[in-house]
């Protein structure tokens, strides 16, 4: 589990960070995206620090795509695959249809849709995007009974974070500015948000509540 100086050694991205300077925060890439474009409502492209970005990331190998997320959905899968054990990858149905997944290693019966994740699909329950299918953002994913039993994602990919985190940790491989606590406290932080960030509400206005309670958002 040998992790890569250039990028697991970074500092936490955190909500905070990511709206104060999206650009900035999601610089360094992890090897799995080839590209990442922020692209701000039309118009408020010299308001930045009021109006959320749509950051398109490129990323695949067999199937390159180009979705659209959040600058928060994106800081919580850079840190999610931060130390190796966690990418994310894309993959077909053979039907024509493709999809972004969390790939855990060793563990491929684990493979978990990201729509799953962003949206805390649980067990009986299915995300589909609403509308434009490249556009992956919270708030253009809706929930529906699903066929057959499935897992909860959120509660998948945060114990196999917590897992690859603490083995670092009691090798004394984690990265001497973190810890696997607050690591992890990051990961749910940014979770809470995404779900905030699906209302429709700012990035801007989320993080200004989060951190002032009581400020109403």
């Amino acid at each position: 589990m040998d992790t890569s100086p250039s990028f697991a050694s970074l500092p936490l991205r955190t909500a905070e960070f990511v709206a104060a300077d999206p650009q900035e925060a999601l610089a360094v890439r992890p090897a799995w995206l080839h590209g990442l474009y922020l692209e701000y409502p039309e118009g408020h492209e010299d308001d930045a620090v009021r109006f959320t970005p749509c950051v398109t990331l490129v990323l695949g190998r067999k199937h390159i795509k180009a979705p659209g997320f959040t600058p928060l959905q994106v800081a919580f899968f850079m840190e999610i695959t931060r130390f190796p054990g966690i990418s994310l990858v894309t993959n077909s149905n053979g039907n024509g249809r493709w999809y972004v997944r969390l790939s855990i290693a060793d563990h491929p019966e684990d493979l978990t849709s990201i729509n799953r994740v962003i949206s805390g699909a649980t067990e009986y329950v299915e995300a589909k995007v609403a509308g434009i299918q490249s556009d992956m953002r919270a708030e253009n994913l809706k929930h529906g009974p699903a066929s057959r039993l499935s897992k909860d994602a959120r509660q998948v990919v945060l114990g196999h974070a917590g897992r690859i985190a603490r083995a670092l940790e009691a090798e004394g491989r984690m990265p001497p500015h973190l810890t696997a606590e607050a690591y992890l406290t990051n990961l749910i932080q940014l979770l809470h948000l995404i779900d905030l960030e699906a209302t429709g509400k700012e990035l801007s206005d989320i993080v200004a509540g989060f951190t002032n309670p009581s400020r109403e958002v």
